[in-house]
């Protein structure tokens, strides 16, 4: 008779256990917790991309300008007192609009996710125009300079 009691008791809990483990997905249903609000499209440009826009190559582009490099490791406390003065930087050379300088980041095969995602943040607050992507480094600045439209025009026009 104890068992038939027993029996019921783990049904009538697993019952319950299960209604409400379908009642929780049928509210986050409703409330459109699944659903992809934003997104963050980040992709390499293709191999012919700056000589198709610019008629320069990436590292001839770069050259029209002097940046300071930083260089991003396994070092946790490093790399914060890094972050700092790299916005800083962002901030002073956005603000003054510094076409001649920027500022280059190496990153290494060691290099956290977290941290090239702080580095992109940082690029999102401080509204840098131009931010740029290659193998291990990012490089950040802002428009184009008169040296670099001389020898690099546009091939398309800018609206």
């Amino acid at each position: 008779m104890t068992t038939k009691k027993e029996i019921f008791v783990i049904s009538i809990i697993s019952t319950f256990t299960l209604l409400l483990i379908l009642l929780c997905i049928l509210i986050m249903l409703r409330n459109k917790n699944f659903e992809k609000e934003y997104s963050f499209n980040l992709s390499l440009p293709p191999e012919n991309f700056y000589e198709d826009i610019c008629g320069c190559s990436l590292e001839k582009l770069l050259s029209f300008r002097n940046f300071k490099s930083f260089e991003l490791n396994q070092n946790t406390d490093k790399n914060k007192i890094n972050f700092s003065q790299i916005q800083t930087n962002v901030r002073n050379i956005i603000r003054s609009n510094d076409s001649k300088n920027g500022i280059r980041i190496k990153l290494s095969k060691k290099t956290k996710y977290e941290d090239v995602i702080k580095i992109l943040d940082i690029c999102e607050i401080e509204k840098a125009p131009t931010y740029i992507l290659k193998d291990y480094d990012i490089w950040i600045m802002t428009g184009s300079n008169s040296e670099m439209n001389k020898n690099c025009p546009f091939k398309y026009p800018k609206k």
